[in-house]
């Protein structure tokens, strides 16, 4: 089984989709912990709502490859629009951040931003602080700090918004999360 993070993001109806999103990732994977919700600022793409983020270790023998289909198949059930800007609005967007410690540039593991975007530093270094980028060796909280340089979350664009149990999440999700050790 390879332990893997997966970074989950939206700015359309932000805690119903999440709350959906993990459902729909329960039927799949052995979800282990969450990070709390963060509230992030858009990056790319300024003009819009803010983003939820939340860090999601599951625990899994399926391959990079089968993940991405799976989180791509619930991004298209749950109405996901890939039709409009790169760094648009969306109602849901699922990346692998981690997979186990594997570093493969062509599968973009780990996720291309997780060393540079606090909305993937920041859940992920509330998750395992001392946890190690498989790329840079740098520890999570390490590489948050750095991102956020001196400044107070909020004014780097990042703050956490609540923990996970406050979102309506179904009994899928409830289930899973509590037999992985999660409060929620």
């Amino acid at each position: 089984m390879t332990l893997v993070v997966l970074d989950l993001g939206t700015n359309i109806d932000r805690e119903e989709s999440l709350a959906a999103a993990l459902e729909h990732l329960a039927d799949h994977f052995e979800l282990k912990r969450a990070s709390s919700v963060f509230r992030t600022t858009p990056v790319g793409m300024l003009n819009q709502p803010d983003f939820y983020n939340v860090s999601l270790e599951v625990e899994t023998d399926k391959s990079i490859d089968q993940i991405r289909d799976i989180v791509r198949s619930i991004e298209d059930k749950m109405g996901r629009d890939r039709t409009g800007p790169k760094f648009g609005p969306r109602n849901i967007d699922i990346d692998i951040v981690v997979y186990g410690d594997t570093v493969d540039e062509e599968k973009r593991v780990p996720h291309p931003q997780s060393s540079s975007e606090l909305f993937v530093v920041a859940p992920i270094a509330e998750l395992c602080p001392d946890g190690k980028h498989p790329k840079t060796g740098e520890t999570w909280k390490d590489l948050r700090s750095k991102l956020v340089n001196g400044r107070i979350p909020k004014d780097a664009g990042v703050d956490r918004q609540c923990d996970l149990a406050a979102l309506p999440l179904g009994e899928k999700a409830k289930s899973a999360l509590v037999k992985g050790g999660s409060v929620v």
